[in-house]
This record gives C-alpha cells, structure tokens and sequence, in this order.
C-alpha cells in the first residue's frame, strides 16, 4: 500500500509540494523517504510546473501553468504561492535539468 504523506504527517505551515514518481524513486535512491524537507536539499535543480503567473502577469494565478528549471531556493521561494509540481530531478546543475527539458 502507497504512504501518501498528509499535513497530519509534518508540522504545521508545512507547505507540500508534490512530486512525481520517478522524482520521488531519485529521493528514495538517495536514502530519502517522505516527507523530504527541501530545506535540506539546497543547490539542487529540478523541472516543475508552477503557477504561470509566476511568469506572465497578465495570467491569473490558477488559469494555467508553465514548465520551468527551479533551484530549490526557487521552489522554496519563489513558487511556493501558486501552483508547483516537481516533474524531474534532483539535479546538481541548472544545465543538467535544462537538457532535461520536454522540447514541445
């Protein structure tokens, strides 16, 4: 049966930011297990879908999203008041996650 990590699970103001399968098998490679604090993943870089008004004002928060390359600092942040959903990572450089990238 899948642990899905609840506020219940974290302390309160806690913000979760959910992440994908292959996202969360990398964390768990790395001897991590949910809940994983980003706090103590600084200086690494993922791609997320974040709130598109982040990026574009003219965009209402809600009305659509954007793919980006975050730091965590950025998730942390910077993203953290919209919508974020990390797709890919961790990666050591912005490069690394950049080539990551899906090229539509």
């Amino acid at each position: 049966m899948e642990h899905r990590v609840s506020h219940a699970d974290v302390p309160e103001g806690t913000q979760l930011i959910p992440m994908r399968h292959g996202v969360a098998t990398q964390l768990f490679a790395r001897g991590l297990r949910e809940p994983v604090s980003l706090t103590h993943l600084k200086g690494l870089w993922w791609v997320a879908h974040v709130d598109a008004a982040h990026k574009h004002s003219d965009i209402e928060f809600g009305g659509a999203y954007c793919t980006v390359v975050a730091s965590t600092m950025d998730l942390i942040h910077q993203y953290s008041s919209g919508y974020v959903e990390v797709t890919q990572g961790p990666f050591d450089t912005a490069e690394e996650a950049q080539a990551a990238m899906p090229s539509w």
